[in-house]
């Protein structure tokens, strides 16, 4: 008896594909939200490096040399330039609201703080952040840090400034020392995270193609040798039925001549079947 074929969406081939369309479609779907969240609610960070650290004066000539560094009038033993950059990496600003029962940011350079000399910006249309002196101290009073801005300070010291810190009091946004990376090289970051991210859907994509080719191949070996053993069961089949008929000949050829007669007419007419005979 003839079996029909499968229906379409009985085959392994359809529920393969569609299966591997569907974890695409959730993946995607999860890292698309994913990616919303990340982007539309970014977490806030302040990073700050330390760029500068150096003496005015050589050290080692320092006692015989005639040359001496001062500050409203008073010589300075150890006068040092130190800068230091503060930066908002993300795309949410950093308010006056963040700073806990509205205490400064305090930048601790080890050493008593003379002046701060510059202070520059980045973009140039932000607002740099004010600052005061106490003692050792930089303090950044409670203020507005754009996203995406950053700030140097250089700042004169008298002392070895060997151990500067920062101490800061924003709620939910933890400070980060950092290396200090300029638009290029941030650019370049930028563009190697792309490439990257690129790269992963590239192979993404291949591995869910290579799947689908070996599920495939998978399967249609599966219906070959479904083929295969039906052929093979209908020569046997064919055989045992030729062995029947064999037999039922040579039993009927031992009656009188009449039914021989008969009988060789019925093993002719079997023998000449088309349907008797195997594929």
């Amino acid at each position: 008896m003839t079996e029909l074929a499968a229906p379409w969406y009985a085959t392994a081939t359809f529920w393969t594909i569609t299966v591997a369309a569907i974890a695409t479609l959730l993946g995607g779907g999860l890292g698309g939200a994913w990616l919303t969240n990340k982007y539309a609610n970014p977490k806030r960070k302040l990073q700050y490096a330390w760029l500068k650290n150096v003496s005015l004066l050589n050290t080692a000539q320092s006692a015989t040399s005639t040359l001496h560094v001062q500050h409203g009038g008073n010589a300075l033993r150890n006068p040092r330039l130190v800068d230091v950059m503060l930066q908002n990496p993300g795309k949410k600003a950093i308010t006056a609201s963040s700073f806990h029962n509205g205490d400064s940011i305090k930048i601790d350079l080890a050493a008593n703080v003379l002046e701060v000399l510059e202070i520059k910006t980045q973009p140039t249309t932000a607002i740099a952040p004010p600052v005061s002196i106490n003692g050792k101290f930089v303090e950044i009073a409670p203020c507005l840090i754009s996203g995406g801005q950053y700030v140097t300070y250089s700042v004169l010291v008298d002392g070895d400034a060997r151990n500067p810190s920062l101490r800061s009091p924003l709620e939910d946004i933890e400070p980060e020392e950092t290396e200090f990376a300029s638009g290029r090289e941030r650019g370049r970051n930028i563009v190697s995270t792309a490439v990257i991210a690129i790269n992963v859907l590239v192979l993404s994509l291949l591995s869910t193609l290579a799947f689908l080719a070996y599920s495939e191949a998978k399967v249609q070996r599966a219906e070959a040798r479904t083929a295969y053993e039906a052929v093979e069961e209908a020569q046997e089949q064919a055989k045992r039925s030729g062995e029947v008929t064999a037999a039922l000949c040579r039993e009927m050829g031992r009656s009188n001549a009449s039914d021989r007669t008969i009988v060789r007419t019925f093993c002719q007419i079997v023998e000449d079947d088309p349907k008797r005979k195997g594929p």
